[in-house]
């Protein structure tokens, strides 16, 4: 069996002598810990030694803010290094797509236009046709002939309304070679409010929730900002530990 040296007689290395030093959260954790601790321990309502904790917990936490900004800052700089690299290129490239747009603009609507001509004309084409193949076979005295008229009528009507409805769904646009889409006009809805009492009346019926999560935040945005005097609104103090 191998002779055993005695803890004086083994050789201690600088590991076991300077062992690394805690890194912030580990310190943050044993902090922590020791505040949870005499938490347990004071938090039986004795203002003094309360108070120490609050205290002691606030600056803990404000050392932690510090140590969390400090690690975070590197990678915070690197993203914004990258964001400035490429904005210039990014807001180059929108700028170029929006110009793009007003200029097509124009264009487009005459394409528009020229869509709902041909939709208008291929509806009236196909309700001229429905119509002849109708009177054919209203008028139809039973021949072969006046029967092989009336279908010929009926197909003829078919395809004309096919032809009108593939004109319907067709849309007006621009699309290149290797485009991912067809650039087309779209129908953008605003609003401009000319009559706030009337909108409000409207939205207390319909939507009184929304109306109501608007007030009281208005009334508590007022007064955090200094407002003790609210129309309808009571104005309370309250104390709270600080």
């Amino acid at each position: 069996m191998a002779d055993v040296l005695p803890a004086s007689d083994r050789t201690v290395t600088s590991k076991d002598n300077n062992p690394p030093p805690p890194t912030p959260l580990e310190s943050a954790q044993e902090i922590l810990a020791d505040l949870t601790l005499e938490g347990e321990a004071w938090l039986d309502g004795k203002a003094d030694d309360v108070a120490r904790l609050i205290d002691a917990a606030r600056k803990a936490k404000t050392k932690f803010d510090n140590d969390r900004k400090a690690e975070k800052k590197p990678h915070d700089d690197a993203a914004k290094a990258v964001d400035a690299k490429w904005k210039p290129l990014i807001t180059d490239a929108e700028r170029i797509v929006e110009i793009g747009k007003a200029a097509q603009t124009p264009w487009l609507m005459q394409l528009e236009r020229e869509k709902r001509e041909r939709e208008e004309a291929a509806r009236r084409e196909a309700e001229a046709k429905a119509e002849a193949a109708r009177k054919l076979a209203a008028e139809a005295d039973g021949s072969l002939a006046a029967a092989k008229a009336r279908d010929a009528a009926i197909e003829e009507a078919k395809r004309a309304e096919a032809i009108a409805a593939k004109a319907a769904a067709d849309k007006a646009g621009a699309k290149g070679d290797g485009m991912a889409r067809t650039i087309s006009l779209r129908t953008t809805w605003r609003s401009v409010v000319e009559d706030r009492r009337a909108l409000l009346n409207h939205i207390a019926k319909t939507d009184p929730d929304a109306l109501t999560a608007f007030i009281e935040d208005y009334a508590a945005k007022a007064v955090r900002a200094g407002a003790r005097e609210l129309p309808g609104v009571t104005i309370y103090a309250e104390k709270v530990a600080a």
